[in-house]
């Protein structure tokens, strides 16, 4: 199964209210081009930093459901974000990692489940298919604290087109489609 296959599932599976946030790269690419919407949040440029975007919109939103999704590579990057999962009880709140198998330094699915065990996700399984997958999407985990994913993809080289909107553009957006949700009473200092 490649990325934009998990992609699309994820898309068909959630309410048009579920904010998402993608990594740099490829995820933000396939996630623009199969469902561009003002709840989508594309980083790129910025390695890294996605999960604490998400982190901070699932915290200021607890009501909506907010996902993230990015590669394993960019997990590795940032593996501290993983310890604000225990610090803040973010029941709205699914990470999804996009795994090709690819890191040979490090078993991810095993150094993620004892991860889990100590930061206090509500779960974390590995999904090779899309058993169950569904659920994830549309139901709420409560106030248990986040849920944690790896799904096992197909490597990809295949390209994709950049997307046609400015950071600005993505941000501002973005930031307006949060005002609405929460009726302006979300700071933003942006330009």
């Amino acid at each position: 199964m490649k990325s934009a296959e998990v992609i699309k599932k994820i898309l068909s599976y959630i309410p048009p209210s579920t904010f998402i946030i993608s990594s740099s790269g490829r995820v933000s690419r396939e996630l623009y081009f199969l469902g561009d919407r003002s709840e989508n949040f594309y980083t790129f440029g910025a390695e890294g930093v996605g999960s604490s975007i998400a982190i901070g919109v699932a915290k200021k939103i607890p009501d909506k459901k907010v996902i993230y999704i990015e590669e394993a590579s960019t997990t590795l990057i940032n593996l501290s974000a993983l310890s604000l999962y225990e610090k803040y009880i973010l029941g709205n709140f699914v990470h999804v990692i996009l795994d090709d198998g690819m890191n040979k330094f490090m078993d991810l699915s095993s150094f993620l489940r004892n991860v889990s065990e100590v930061q206090g996700f509500r779960y974390m399984t590995s999904f090779s298919k899309f058993h169950n997958f569904k659920s994830v999407f549309t139901s709420s985990a409560g106030n248990y604290g986040a849920i944690i994913f790896r799904v096992r993809i197909e490597p990809s080289d295949e390209d994709v087109i950049d997307i046609p909107l400015s950071p600005a553009e993505i941000v501002n957006r973005f930031s307006n489609r949060i005002m609405e949700v929460t009726h302006g009473c979300v700071e933003y200092r942006g330009q």
